[in-house]
């Protein structure tokens, strides 16, 4: 048998650099065409919400009236939490939170970025997979990874707690060890900053304000069964018992109670 007419190096030489050409070829526009998308899913958690404190992008329309068919898995899919975030995060610049209660409350400053140490520093004071917490943590994260250098201008509404800054019995709270108390201080503190996002929503319509209300509830209710589920799994949670809820949901329901219709 002639191997020859089978087999020539020259012939398969060729071949190979004409295939390895037109696989470049095909990944180049695959890739040309996907990189954005996989861009903004690669993204940094704090650089997804690196925006203006002030800048409101919570949809007030009737995404909260619409009647769900899917509990949403992810708090920003849903506008309430979404503005909670907002809320803590423009209270957070507005009444220039201290670094050292930033830490306290979630935790030194870390480059790990990893699930594992993001999950640590978060059960410092919020409860994990907490509709109401998720935001809320976030939203400190956010503040604590900010660019110093960069002013923010914040709009405030006069008369209201979060305007006069935080008390220092509240300060004091915040910085406490003891977590009942750091928690009680979480929860007046984000509580002010809600109710001040909240009342500062004067378009909404009064079946719309209801609809927020019962919103939010409804997640709160959620993140208070989260914490007696994991207080019975979760050797750091069975330490709550004396807390009566998580913080963020405390907050946001105090908030929700004194919203003006």
């Amino acid at each position: 048998m002639n191997r020859d007419a089978f087999f020539k190096p020259q012939a398969v030489v060729l071949f190979g650099a004409v295939s390895f050409v037109a696989l470049v070829a095909i990944v180049t526009a695959n890739v040309e065409q996907l990189s954005p998308v996989f861009l903004s899913q690669s993204a940094d958690v704090e650089s997804q919400f690196a925006m203006s404190p002030h800048q409101d992008v919570t949809d007030v329309s009737s995404a909260i009236t619409e009647e769900e068919s899917v509990e949403e898995s992810d708090w920003r899919t849903d506008p309430v939490c979404k503005a909670i975030f907002e809320a803590v995060l423009e209270g957070l610049h507005r009444d220039k939170v201290s670094d050292e209660i930033v830490a306290s409350v979630i935790g030194k400053k870390s480059k790990k970025k990893d699930f594992k140490t993001i999950e640590q520093r978060m059960k410092i004071s919020f409860v994990l997979d907490c509709p109401l917490c998720d935001p809320t943590f976030e939203a400190f994260l956010t503040y604590q990874m900010r660019d110093k250098s960069r002013k923010v201008k914040t709009e405030v509404v006069s008369g209201t707690q979060s305007s006069e800054g935080i008390k220092d019995s509240l300060q004091a709270g915040l910085l406490s060890q003891v977590s009942e108390r750091r928690l009680n201080a979480i929860a007046v503190v984000t509580g002010a900053w809600i109710s001040e996002k909240l009342n500062s929503k004067h378009q909404l319509k009064l079946e719309e304000i209801q609809a927020w209300k019962e919103r939010i509830e409804k997640r709160a209710f959620e993140g208070k069964n989260k914490l007696m589920a994991l207080q019975m799994t979760d050797e750091h949670y069975k330490f709550w018992d004396l807390y009566w809820g998580c913080a963020a949901c405390n907050g946001a329901t105090g908030a929700v109670a004194g919203w003006k219709d």
